[in-house]
């Protein structure tokens, strides 16, 4: 089966707060209706949101890959798809 990116639902919570603190990534703010989320073979593989600051300026933020499936190029293509959906500017930091 291919890799499919799909909007998260309620029941993926539990594997992308896994998935972004694995990566040591800081767990603040993640609300799993801005995610996106990598599957292969009906296993989340890679998350990655769009985060809306205080001021209106949104960031690529959390966006990481299990590390078995690092370096091909799935947590690029969850960039691509989240900047699909999104008028500029968006930043990454």
């Amino acid at each position: 089966m291919p890799m499919n990116i799909r909007p998260a639902t309620e029941p993926d919570q539990a594997t992308i707060k896994r998935i972004v603190r694995a990566a040591r990534i800081n767990p603040f703010d993640l609300k799993w209706q801005k995610f996106l989320v990598a599957e292969d073979a009906d296993a989340i593989i890679g998350v990655g949101q769009i985060k809306t600051h205080d001021d209106g300026s949104r960031e690529l933020a959390s966006i990481a890959v299990v590390p078995e499936k690092q370096k091909q190029g799935i947590g690029a293509a969850i960039v691509r798809a989240l900047m699909q959906a999104q008028t500029p500017p968006l930043y990454l930091m």
